[in-house]
């Protein structure tokens, strides 16, 4: 849910940058074009702003790169294919040396025929 509240900001914030820097640069030239001189003056003056405000866009949408020393090194996927039924899922991560470095134990996971169950784990430490 605040994944998904984050990626609509996300996309919401982009658009109203590009938005704004279009209909500037548009309205600008609009008025550039204008015989008189002072709306001529203030359409070079909003398409200065449009192409400030493009650079700045530029700048500011960058990956927010703070917690990607946190990101997993790897990602593997396993299928198994089970008769439907109820099970109870053990997934565990080993260390090379073969110990168990943790385990994520799910209960009731319901396997119905021609449908994708998924189980979900991760492993943030390594030893």
């Amino acid at each position: 849910m605040r994944a998904q509240v984050l990626y609509n900001k996300a996309i919401a914030r982009c658009l109203i940058k590009g938005t704004t820097a279009v209909a500037t640069r548009a309205i600008g030239d609009e008025l550039a074009n204008s015989k008189d001189d002072s709306t001529a003056a203030i359409g070079e003056m909003i398409r200065l702003f449009s192409v400030v405000s493009s650079v700045s866009n530029q700048i500011t949408e960058q990956a927010d790169l703070r917690t990607s020393k946190y990101f997993h090194a790897r990602a593997d996927v396993c299928g198994i294919t089970l008769d439907p039924g109820t099970y109870t899922v053990t997934v565990t991560f080993f260390a090379k040396n073969k110990s168990i470095i943790t385990q994520s134990v799910y209960h009731a996971v319901d396997v119905q025929p021609q449908k994708l169950s998924l189980v979900e784990a991760d492993c943030v430490g390594t030893r």
